[in-house]
């Protein structure tokens, strides 16, 4: 990993000391204040489980805080604003990550490189290295719908460089590009953050265990499910699909199902999946949540040649 620059070690930090208020402040209240101090309580740490708590239970400090609880008040207040926190800090930490090419691209190159117009990429991850090669291999790709003469790239849990809402202000403004009536594009990230200021919060959906979807990312997620259920190959490349993953569950599992193809049960399933893992357990996983006939490539992804990717999958799980 490149060393970041300071703007990203600077939002790091400010994300890291947030989520060290939030657990200290939950867990002394658990467990006692001098047990926080101990390592063994501040591994247990988890970005997921502190925002899956955040968001369920600030509406219930606000309730039952007193004024002169201080505890509840605080706790309140730093759940209340830790997502805010946590998009803009991982948006600047990842950008100031990824702002140079690097030689650990290559994959994503070779990725994009055999891409056909009619392909559709569906990702969950954050960042804009798919768009920044498929622009500078100057390969047409779209971000909101399906398309016969380009790429489409459907990003279900957000990315660093969306907005949502009306910026701030006309400059701001100027440097943006609709994706659809809820979601803007930010075409340059320190520019525009500097136009927006405190009013940029990146449209990101957080990694929580109840996901939140606004209208915006939800058709999205309408344009994915199309998409899949018109697919004649669907391959899987690194998403290792967690079980508690239950709408990324059923949004690959459906359109395998005979039943919901076609209203009988009685056609079976054509669909190719292949399944991109170096752990056959995944694969495994695939076989018995998605489809049966899951081919199974037991590569990591970047020593994936794609070319003779069907060559490459087997189907010996048995």
């Amino acid at each position: 990993m490149e060393k970041m620059d300071d703007a990203g070690s600077s939002a790091f930090a400010s994300l890291r000391t947030q989520i060290q208020l939030f657990a200290y402040v939950h867990l002394s209240q658990r467990r006692g204040w001098k047990a926080f101090h101990q390592d063994k309580w501040q591994k247990e740490i988890d970005i997921e489980r502190l925002l899956t708590l955040a968001e369920a239970n600030v509406g219930l400090w606000d309730v039952i805080s007193s004024p002169d609880d201080s505890t509840s008040t605080a706790l309140g207040r730093v759940g209340r604003n830790l997502a805010e926190y946590f998009k803009r800090s991982v948006a600047a930490f990842i950008y100031a990550d990824t702002v140079i090419p690097q030689l650990s691209w290559a994959p994503i190159v070779a990725f994009c490189d055999q891409l056909r117009p009619t392909d559709t990429v569906i990702t969950f991850n954050w960042d804009t290295l798919v768009e920044r090669v498929l622009e500078a291999l100057r390969r047409p790709f779209v971000l909101s719908r399906e398309s016969s003469k380009r790429i489409s790239v459907l990003k279900l849990h957000g990315s660093i460089d969306w907005i949502s809402g009306k910026p701030p202000n006309k400059k701001a403004a100027a440097l943006t590009t609709p994706v659809n009536r809820h979601i803007a594009r930010v075409n340059n990230y320190p520019q525009f953050n500097d136009a927006a200021g405190d009013w940029f919060v990146p449209y990101l959906v957080p990694p929580t265990a109840y996901k939140r979807y606004e209208p915006g990312i939800l058709g999205l997620w309408k344009v994915a499910n199309s998409a899949l259920f018109n697919a004649s190959q669907v391959i899987i490349v690194g998403y290792s699909m967690p079980v508690t993953d239950w709408t990324s569950v059923s949004l690959l599992r459906l359109p395998f199902r005979p039943e919901i193809r076609d209203g009988t049960g009685k056609r079976p399933c054509k669909k190719e999946l292949i399944v991109i893992n170096p752990a056959q357990e995944v694969a495994e996983r695939f076989r018995a949540i998605v489809s049966p006939s899951c081919a199974w490539v037991a590569k990591r992804t970047e020593h994936v040649e794609w070319g003779s990717l069907r060559a490459d999958a087997t189907s010996v799980l048995r």
